[in-house]
Formats: C-alpha cells, structure tokens, sequence
C-alpha cells in the first residue's frame, strides 16, 4: 500500500512567487507614481495573506502519518477534503491511515470515494483490494467467520488487484497482494507466479520474499522456502514474522538448533510474537522426544 506524496516543493515555490507579487505594489507602467501612505492609513490597510491549500493540509497528513500520528494526519486530510471533496490522493491517505488503526471498513469507503472520483486510480483499487484481503484476515481471528465468507472475500479482492494491474501492469504491490489472496486461497503455484512478478519489479520489497517463501514452505520446499524468508531477513532484519518463518521451515529440515536461534531472533524483537513462542515449544518438546532415543 502506498502514500501518495504529493510534492511540496511545487506548493512552497507558488506561495513564495505569489507573495513577492503581493509585495510589489506600485510598480506600475503609469507615469504617475502611486503616493506615499501615511502611518494611520497603513495601520488601517488589510495585509494580503494566503489560506493553506488542499495540497498543503494533505502534506501536513503526510508527515503526522510519518510521524505514526494517525489522528492528527486524519485530521489533515479531512481539512483538504473540506476545501475539495474530489481531491483524490487524499481519500486515498486518509483510506491509508485508516487501515493502519485497523478501521477497515472506514478505509475501504474512502478507498471507494476515491474510485468515484478516478476509475483509473490503480492505487486505490490496490489498496481496496489489499482492506479486503485484510478485513477477510482479521475477522477469522476475532468472529471465526466462515471460510465461505472468507473465501468470497478473497476472491472479490482479486477483482481489484486485477482491475490495479489492467491499468498500471508494472504496480508491485497489487502483484504481491494479489498473491497473498492466492496463497490464502491455497493456490500455491498462482501466488508463487505473482509474487515472482512482483519481486521482478521490486527485488527489495521484503514482505514479497518473505510470502513467496510462506507458499514455498506450503509446497515442502522448506530449502527454497529458507532462501526466501533469508533475503526478506536480509532487506529487513526486524521483522520477527520472517525469523519465525525460517524457524518452522528449518524444523522442517531438523535443524532444531538453527530453529530455535531463529524463534529467538523473533522474539528479541518482539517478545509477544505468539508463533515464535509456539515455534520454541515445538523446538523444545522436539528435542527432549529425540534424546530418548541417543
């Protein structure tokens, strides 16, 4: 999923240009040069000041949700959108941040605002596809909803990373987002095939190595699977999910001692990571099992 950032550079530029405009009274072509005001008449003279733009307040939006200030960047974006409602990159980074707290329905009718605006938006239908897909994820967890809703959610997010792709063939993420409905599809071969594509277009994303090696592992090429939760370790080594990935996959290989260093590289990063703490039980239970047959 991506931010739009709009450069503020263009905007800074036009406000600097505009005031010095401002500034430059009584330059005129006439041959009678404009009189001198007095103290009480300037005193009494309105001084030209500029309003924020909607550009602006989206940038503001921006950098409070660099900030990881999801409220204060909401705010933001609301503020461009009263000064204009079709403002498209704005529903979409309020859509954004609204995922980021989890308020995915929230999200996802921003996300629709912004396709009624732009049908051919491929951002937005990436990132509706991607609140699916989520949204699907997150109520198996918390209501245990059926795997026919399930499956029909994954399904229709499909349609949008389609729809991403027919505009923008080269967009990254919706191949990888694409792929991951797949594999929670269980179609394993598709979901390797996209995330391939999309590790083609962006060889340093590391949730799509660490995906492909989940579906690889899914398939009993733990080796292969390894290579890939290794280089997603490589580009980022703070996320536990791929040092929890390895564990498994080098369970799989009965190497419990390297698993158990990779469960525990999970942990130090965060120590309430439950996958990790289940990966170091089976390790342990795993261990004690095979010393009663030395």
């Amino acid at each position: 999923m991506r931010l739009i950032k709009r450069s503020i550079f263009f905007t800074l530029v036009f406000i600097i240009l505009f005031t010095g405009c401002v500034e430059e009274k009584g330059i005129t072509s006439t041959e009678t040069p404009t009189p001198a005001t007095t103290p009480e008449q300037s005193a009494s003279t309105p001084t030209p000041t500029l309003k924020p733009t909607h550009e602006v307040f989206n940038e503001e939006g921006l950098a409070f949700y660099e900030l990881h200030k999801y409220d204060k960047a909401i705010e933001s974006f609301d503020k461009a959108l009263e000064i204009d409602p079709e403002f498209v990159e704005a529903w979409n980074n309020k859509g954004l941040t609204l995922f980021i707290l989890n308020e995915f329905e929230n999200a996802s009718a921003c996300f629709d605002r912004a396709l009624e605006i732009n049908q051919d938006y491929a951002d937005a239908w990436n990132n509706k596809g991607n609140t699916l897909n989520k949204l699907a994820h997150y109520k198996v967890g918390v209501y245990s909803v059926s795997n026919i809703w399930t499956n029909k959610q994954y399904n229709e997010a499909i349609t949008y990373f389609d729809k991403a792709l027919e505009i923008n063939p080269d967009h990254a993420d919706a191949w990888n987002n694409k792929g991951i409905a797949l594999f929670m599809l269980k179609n394993n071969s598709g979901a390797i095939e996209c995330l391939d594509k999309s590790i083609e277009l962006n060889p340093n994303n590391p949730d799509a190595w660490n995906n492909k090696g989940l579906a690889l592992y899914r398939m009993d090429e733990s080796k292969n699977a390894i290579e890939c939760f290794d280089k997603s370790i490589e580009l980022k080594p703070t996320n536990p999910d791929a040092w929890s990935n390895k564990g498994f996959a080098l369970i799989r290989l009965f190497d419990y001692d390297g698993s158990e260093q990779s469960f525990q590289q999970a942990l130090n990063i965060d120590p309430n990571h439950q996958e990790a703490k289940i990966g170091i039980r089976t390790v342990m239970n795993q261990k004690k099992i095979d010393s009663r047959y030395v």
